[in-house]
């Protein structure tokens, strides 16, 4: 059993990692937009956009947001509807 126990023991570690990242992703895009998630399309009326996307995980992550949504045409708007102006 010891033999089994330490082969399986380096792979422990990054295994919760991706399973921990898998849930916590899951949980994160449920939360921040549930209600767009049966809707299909580009425009952010219909779904979170790439660049929303990415501002919302700068700004969880405490990163410098300045500038992320300077040339996006809905910035206002999805800055107000998520509370983040």
């Amino acid at each position: 059993m010891s033999r089994v126990g330490r082969a399986v023991r380096p792979a422990v570690t990054p295994l919760l990692a991706i399973l921990t990242a898998f849930i916590v992703g899951s949980i994160f895009i449920l939360i921040t937009d549930f209600e767009n998630l049966s809707k299909l399309g580009t425009d952010p009326t219909n779904g979170l956009a790439s660049i929303e996307a990415l501002y919302v995980a700068y700004h969880i992550l405490g990163r410098p947001t300045e500038g992320l949504l300077d040339h996006y045409r809905w910035a206002n708007e999805f800055l107000d509807s998520n509370g983040l102006s």
